[in-house]
């Protein structure tokens, strides 16, 4: 009996114990906590480091890329927003970064872009620390969509040597014009037109392409241009001299020098003379009455060509 009397006291004080304990352990309300808050916090300047938006307008022909990157000046950028036409096209958490858009999702005519950089408001606010609170900053472009594409080219001489022009391109990743002479690249440059100094009339295919920067080349336009040679004549006067003539080349400037052969046997040719460009008659002394000759008249280009050189 005292030995059960004894356990009961000791798991009674075991109780009393632990609830003087728990009771140890409670907070009691002293007041409230508030934040120190600036009311009015200076907006920070956004700084562009990187932007491939070079023109208030953005020409689209095909699908572009736009790499951006910014940086605030004292409050963290915490997200940057992409809409066209007030339609969210992307978000992102981070101050830099790269986003698509393709001329086949929109229709064609212009379009607007407006991008939005979200920054700390600074106010030191809950609302500011749990990000409901935000400076925004914006900007717009207007993008001209086209499709289909219907640039323009046309080929003249000019100053003796084929030019060669054609409808400007507009887009924003815009580098160069890449210009391929049949299979072969031929040259580059950044204005609307180009001169092929070494063409003589033979005849050729020429296509443009546009270099958007890594490796990206676009079909742009291509032209085939006909053979166009001097038209070769012959005849004799009363004096009996066997005369060749032909129309001056409209590519005189870009021909080094007129090369005229004889056609002695089926494979083989001798030469007769070297003629200067400008020049459009030559007198055949060695001719004579009765004779059955074969001429051939040719013209060589006075710089590099590579269809000359290939055939």
């Amino acid at each position: 009996m005292l030995k059960n009397l004894f356990k009961l006291k000791y798991k009674l004080l075991i109780l009393s114990s632990l609830f003087i304990f728990l009771f140890s352990c409670e907070y009691q309300p002293i007041g409230t906590f508030e934040p120190e808050t600036n009311e009015n916090p200076e907006p920070p300047e956004i700084q562009t480091v990187n932007l491939t938006l070079n023109e208030d307008t953005v020409f689209l022909y095909w699908s572009q890329t736009i790499i951006f990157s910014f940086k605030s000046s004292f409050q963290k950028i915490k997200g940057i927003r992409f809409l066209i036409d007030s339609t969210e096209q992307k978000f992102f958490t981070d101050n830099s970064g790269n986003i698509t858009i393709s001329p086949t999702e929109f229709s064609p005519g212009i379009h607007s872009l407006v991008i939005e950089i979200y920054t700390k408001s600074g106010s030191g606010s809950i609302g500011d620390e749990l990000g409901y609170e935000s400076f925004v900053f914006s900007n717009e472009w207007k993008i001209y969509v086209f499709k289909p594409i219907c640039p323009q080219i046309k080929a003249e001489n000019e100053n003796g040597f084929l030019k060669l022009s054609w409808t400007e391109c507009k887009s924003a990743d815009f580098l160069e014009y890449v210009i391929y002479r049949g299979f072969y690249k031929i040259g580059k440059t950044n204005k609307p037109y180009f001169t092929d100094s070494a063409y003589v009339g033979e005849g050729e295919s020429y296509n443009i392409k546009i270099n958007t920067g890594a490796d990206k080349l676009h079909y742009w336009k291509s032209i085939d241009l006909d053979r166009d040679l001097p038209e070769l004549k012959f005849n004799a006067n009363k004096f009996n001299e066997y005369k060749l003539h032909w129309n001056k080349s409209k590519y005189c400037n870009a021909i080094g020098h007129i090369k005229i052969t004889q056609k002695i046997s089926y494979d083989s040719c001798q030469q007769i003379a070297y003629i200067n460009p400008y020049d459009t008659s030559f007198v055949l002394h060695n001719a004579r009455f009765g004779e059955k000759n074969e001429y051939v008249f040719s013209v060589e280009p006075k710089y590099k060509n590579l269809y000359f050189e290939n055939n």
